[in-house]
């Protein structure tokens, strides 16, 4: 070991902060997933029986209570194996994770020392900060002073190599200034990539012509629904003709007793129920009298 750099190289500590993930989620993951199967199976009879009654089970809230609070235990049982597993590891005497050990490495304060136990954890919790910075706090390892990430200088704590012995200098190394900004930049750009995909996903289906046809079937619907609607607000008593809107339509009644409904912003047509007449019509909004509506189509193809 150099005694001018005895800082742990960033692919060191890539890979211990590999290892030691999989360390950690592997078993947990096995654990709560025979959990969650055990948990679902005396479920699916309740909710079968749920989807074929129109009452609901007050034995399956309950199951969905103790469901949901399974898996809010198992969060916070996961947070505590994080944390005491770090934490008690690093201010052992082998000042390191298992994972840290493979790959020689540790951890020690500024005057070199072992950490204690609530050194540990203040450190242990840093690496949750470290993860919202789009773990750029995790990054910066790589391009400082001291080759420490951002829950280290919070910690006041180093990364160095496992011969590193206690009272030995600390000295600053060249900062790769270059280096943590394209670090900055990449993790930065993997992080947006999914949002920028999905902006252009959402404009690709709204000028997709499927996605089109489905709103026009929508009005299409809406359009029907509203010619039904005419027939009987035309039977309505004087008294109770008052203009409403409903399902994207504006249902007036005039003083001749014609009841008129048009789609709310848009002036180019509006279907017509005349007094005397059996069935509406479909009149544009300029004087060339109204068209018989057989189906709701006719008024969309003007």
């Amino acid at each position: 070991m150099s005694k001018i750099y005895p800082y742990a190289g960033f692919w060191k500590r890539f890979g211990a902060f590999v290892l030691d993930s999989i360390i950690l989620s592997v078993p947990m993951m096995l654990v709560y997933g025979v959990w969650f199967v055990m948990s679902l199976r005396p479920l699916m009879p309740l909710m079968a029986a749920e989807a074929s009654s129109q009452a609901p089970s007050p034995e399956l809230f309950s199951a969905m209570v103790q469901l949901y609070g399974g898996m809010f235990a198992f969060q916070i049982i996961s947070l505590v194996v994080f944390w005491l597993y770090y934490s008690c590891m690093e201010s052992s005497k082998y000042q390191a994770t298992l994972g840290k050990m493979i790959f020689g490495i540790k951890v020690v304060d500024n005057n070199g020392k072992r950490l204690t136990f609530w050194h540990a954890t203040g450190r242990t919790l840093g690496k949750f900060i470290s993860g919202m910075t789009l773990y750029i706090g995790f990054l910066i390892a790589g391009a400082n002073k001291h080759k420490q990430a951002l829950h280290d200088i919070m910690a006041s704590a180093y990364v160095v190599n496992k011969a590193y012995q206690e009272g030995e200098p600390l000295p600053e190394v060249q900062t790769h200034y270059v280096l943590l900004g394209l670090s900055i930049a990449g993790i930065f750009a993997l992080f947006t990539l999914p949002f920028v995909l999905i902006v252009l996903l959402a404009l690709s289906e709204v000028n997709n012509p499927q996605t089109k046809n489905v709103s026009a079937v929508k009005h299409s619907v809406q359009d029907s629904m509203a010619v039904s609607k005419l027939l009987n607000l035309q039977k309505l008593p004087k008294e109770q003709q008052l203009p409403f809107s409903e399902d994207d339509y504006d249902y007036t009644f005039l003083n001749d007793g014609t009841v008129r409904a048009q789609r709310s912003g848009d002036a180019t047509y509006a279907f017509i129920m005349k007094p005397g007449t059996f069935w509406p019509c479909c009149q544009p909004l300029v004087p060339d009298g109204c068209q018989s509506v057989v189906n709701a189509d006719v008024c969309q193809a003007k």
